[in-house]
Parts: C-alpha cells; sequence; structure tokens
C-alpha cells in the first residue's frame, strides 16, 4: 500500500494544503496502517498454529490452505476500497470513513 506517501503528507503539512487535502491524507494513513496491522496479523496467524505440537505436516498443510485464499481475500478487499476511495476524493468529494475517520480525528485532532 502507498500509505507511508500520506504519512510524509500528514508529517510535512505543505501550507498551501487545504483543509480538505489534509483531512484526505490523515484518512489514507490511518486507513493504511489499520490494513497493514490487519495483513500482518493474517499472516502470523497460520504461523502460529503451524506451531501446534499435535498438528502435523497434513495438519500444517490444510492451515494454510484455509489461510491462504483468506489472505488473498483480504488485499482483494482493502485495495478495492483503497481504489473506491481515491475514486472519489479525485472527484473532489469529502467523505468520512465509518471506523477510519473518528480514530483519524482523534488521534490528528479536527482542523
Amino acid at each position: 500500500m502507498l500509505w507511508p506517501l500520506a504519512a510524509l503528507e500528514v508529517i510535512r503539512g505543505a501550507p498551501t494544503a487545504s483543509a480538505w487535502s489534509a483531512i484526505h491524507a490523515r484518512q489514507a494513513l490511518v486507513y493504511g496502517v489499520f490494513a497493514t496491522i490487519g495483513f500482518i496479523a493474517l499472516l502470523v496467524v497460520p504461523f502460529t498454529i503451524a506451531f501446534a505440537p499435535a498438528l502435523g505436516t497434513g495438519g500444517t498443510i490444510v492451515v494454510y490452505e484455509i489461510a491462504l485464499p483468506l489472505d488473498v481475500l483480504y488485499v482483494i478487499v482493502a485495495i478495492a476500497i483503497a481504489v473506491r476511495c481515491a475514486a472519489r476524493s479525485q472527484r473532489g468529494e469529502l467523505f468520512a470513513l465509518p471506523i477510519v475517520s473518528p480514530i483519524a480525528d482523534a488521534v490528528f485532532g479536527r482542523r
């Protein structure tokens, strides 16, 4: 994901940037961080389950057979949400994401 670019925009805080631009940069940063944390968590779960002593080789393969499609689905959904948000902001919409926007407001304050 490209959320590190949003982090640079939030940190840099160009004086000529509009409030609209700042709001969307903060939302992109928070969404990107959460999407990345979620993906890492999805990758870690089967890895930790695979260490169960009673699981065996066959069980480990089954765990990864289940986990891999879930990882792919997660990435597709996360990218679809990001592309949809990018298209909305490109059209000039001012919008709020249900979970992301309140967290962005709490972390960065309403400006």
